[in-house]
């Protein structure tokens, strides 16, 4: 009885490890003729260029008929998996749909590393720095000159403001300093005052009072065009304490109330 017992426990262990491996071939193979099938149907039956279904792509993308886009881009992504377009715009469709997630991996397949990543990296870098992937951020980053990226909206800010976060707080004001002057908003202010108090705890009297000069004056510079900024606002405060400035500071906080 327990030799039988036995045999058929090791038949139900082979049967169920050969549906396993049926079910796997099955898959692969089911894939490979789907992919196939398109290629013969973009390619042949179609007669279809990369650039025209590219365009078809665009256009879908332009009009928001999401349902087709993704079809499209989906299909074309299979019969053009070394075309880094397609997977730019589906990271796109991602980005826009507040998924970054599933944006990443598609936008950090399509990066050139030149400027003519503008177009992704004005969304995938902030989305980054939301998500506090500090560290992939700066890998991507580390591949591009200045001169490549300081125009693009957004990347400088973003870029600049996670040195900060890693406690790289020169780089973070070299960086931050690239951002022209019409062009910067609260948060530049913020962390250029904040990279400039960090940087003084580090240095001499004379060096450190005027690095927090400095920061004083970018905290208020950002109150200028974000009055009620609370964080600018303590920057502020807590700088003018720092010079010993502590009858300015209190009433600054007496006309707060």
């Amino acid at each position: 009885m327990r030799k039988k017992s036995s045999l058929k426990g090791k038949l139900a262990v082979f049967l169920l490890f050969a549906a396993l491996v049926i079910t796997v071939v099955s898959f692969v193979k089911s894939d490979f003729l789907y992919t196939n099938y398109l290629r013969f149907y973009y390619l042949v039956v179609q007669e279809g260029e990369f650039d025209d279904y590219h365009n078809q792509a665009k256009v879908l993308f332009q009009q928001k008929d999401w349902e087709d886009f993704l079809d499209l881009t989906r299909n074309l992504s299979r019969v053009y998996p070394d075309r880094s377009e397609i997977r730019r715009l589906m990271a796109k469709y991602y980005f826009l749909q507040g998924d970054p997630h599933r944006a990443f991996i598609p936008a950090l397949e399509s990066l050139e590393y030149n400027a003519s990543d503008e177009d992704i990296l004005t969304l995938f870098i902030p989305a980054l720095f939301r998500e506090r992937m500090y560290q992939d951020l700066i890998l991507i980053m580390n591949h591009y000159r200045p001169e490549q990226f300081r125009t693009m909206k957004n990347v400088p800010l973003y870029y600049g403001a996670t040195l900060f976060e890693m406690r790289d707080y020169r780089k973070a004001r070299r960086v931050l300093s690239l951002i022209p002057g019409h062009k910067a908003g609260h948060l530049y202010y913020y962390y250029m005052g904040r990279s400039c108090e960090e940087e003084a705890a580090g240095m001499t009297d004379n060096q450190r009072r005027a690095m927090l000069e400095s920061a004083l004056s970018h905290y208020r510079d950002g109150l200028q065009i974000s009055s009620s900024d609370t964080d600018l606002f303590n920057g502020v405060i807590r700088v003018l304490k720092h010079l010993g400035r502590d009858t300015e500071a209190a009433a600054l906080i007496g006309g707060r109330m």
